[in-house]
């Protein structure tokens, strides 16, 4: 299977110039797969398992690093960096003109390291993803950008409505390329596969031996101790770090089948102050008399206050404005069919179906029965995502350049 999985691959490497319509679906979704962190890790393994039957050697990735380290007398530290030129064309005898400004000499740029994995940003669902994927919603939710936080939204609700109908991540991650399907049979034969080296055998006796001194009653002490202390430093981390009262939603509703029958939300209109306290502001919608309540954050609340000055505990922070007074919809009451998808009375609608949208509550209800006549009963759902704002996406921001 190793040798298999590796000739697939060694062709679509040898292929890359080659354009999307000369490979076939298997061989182009491999290519869009293939710099996966899973990937590339079962890959490695691979050509490690094929040199070891064939009694050959590969070069490691670490052995480079190695060769390159004895090679070069250049620090660690200055490889973390990249140097900017900058150059103009002078006149020998009369020199630059005096209309050119010469920026300074070189200049040091900090290369990019790639994005840490936040999984309180995962609803939960970090089982369900992929290292990859992990990353990507990460980056999503901490770029800024309302569309990318719309983006990251919907691909969790989609992992979630997998994860519900109870497809394991593998069998969703072979419907992406049949590769993940041979990567899990190349690790069942690893499994299978019987050690060669007494090392190992000798190693693994121990190993067992040990763990058979240790009691039931003290394993469970330990994992209890272990799952305490754990606890105990994510309620810490939460409490300087806390997310928005309200987190971006992604959902799915059905059209109202006559258009002037009610549909399944209400809205009404709303006002953001323009501040990025209002992600942490609790919204207390009233349905009968139309009121809306907003309890804003202590302005001594360490947490809060940490995350909107970016880790400064500068009081001045809670009530900057970031933007001007603007309009926006929420959500006055919901039905079943809302609550099923986390929908909430307060939560803010930012997209219509993948469109960001902007207009008042009666223009959101227009909207959607606009979509219902024009349907012609083709057409049976609309999708709405929540609470992909400005104030939102600043906040993760600010969040995400101090918790990493």
């Amino acid at each position: 299977r190793d040798t298999l999985l590796l000739r697939k691959v060694d062709f679509v490497l040898m292929n890359e110039d080659l354009e999307d319509s000369e490979l076939t679906p298997s061989q182009l979704r491999m290519k869009h797969v293939l710099h996966d962190t899973e990937v590339q890790k079962a890959i490695s393994i691979a050509r490690w398992y094929e040199a070891n039957f064939f009694g050959t050697q590969i070069e490691t990735e670490e052995k480079k690093e190695e060769e390159n380290d004895d090679s070069s007398s250049s620090s660690s530290s200055d490889e973390e960096y990249t140097f900017e030129e900058w150059g103009v064309e002078a006149d020998l005898t009369h020199g630059v003109h005096k209309s050119i400004r010469l920026p300074p000499g070189h200049k040091l740029v900090k290369k990019k390291n790639p994005t840490s994995i936040d999984k309180t940003l995962l609803s939960g669902l970090e089982c369900s993803m992929s290292q990859d994927e992990q990353r990507l919603i990460t980056e999503l939710m901490t770029s800024g950008d309302t569309a990318k936080l719309a983006s990251a939204a919907k691909m969790l609700s989609e992992i979630l409505k997998t994860s519900i109908g109870g497809v394991p991540l593998k069998k969703r991650l072979m419907k992406l390329s049949s590769i993940y399907g041979l990567i899990d049979e190349c690790e069942q034969a690893h499994q299978k596969c019987p050690s060669n080296t007494t090392s190992n055998n000798v190693a693994t006796k121990q190993v067992v031996q040990q763990t058979r001194r240790v009691s039931r009653i003290s394993r469970r002490r330990v994992s209890l101790a272990k799952n305490k202390a754990a606890a105990r430093m994510h309620a810490e981390f939460m409490n300087m770090h806390p997310l928005p009262v309200r987190m971006p939603k992604y959902a799915e509703f059905s059209l109202p089948t006559n258009p002037h029958h009610a549909l399944s939300l209400k809205f009404m209109n709303d006002k953001w102050d323009g501040t990025v306290k209002d992600a942490f502001s609790k919204i207390t919608v009233i349905p009968f008399g139309e009121t809306i309540l907003k309890q804003f954050p202590s302005k001594t609340h360490p947490g809060v206050l940490n995350v909107l000055s970016e880790g400064y505990m500068n009081p001045d922070s809670i009530d900057s404005r970031i933007d001007v007074e603007k309009d926006r919809v929420i959500v006055k009451s919901i039905n079943q069919e809302c609550g099923r998808q986390g929908v909430m009375r307060g939560d803010v609608v930012t997209h219509l179906d993948d469109e960001k949208f902007k207009g008042n509550a009666a223009d959101l209800v227009k909207a959607i029965q606009d979509k219902a006549k024009n349907s012609g009963g083709e057409k049976k759902t609309f999708t709405v995502v929540f609470n992909a704002e400005q104030p939102i996406a600043e906040a993760l921001k600010r969040r995400g350049n101090i918790s990493w």
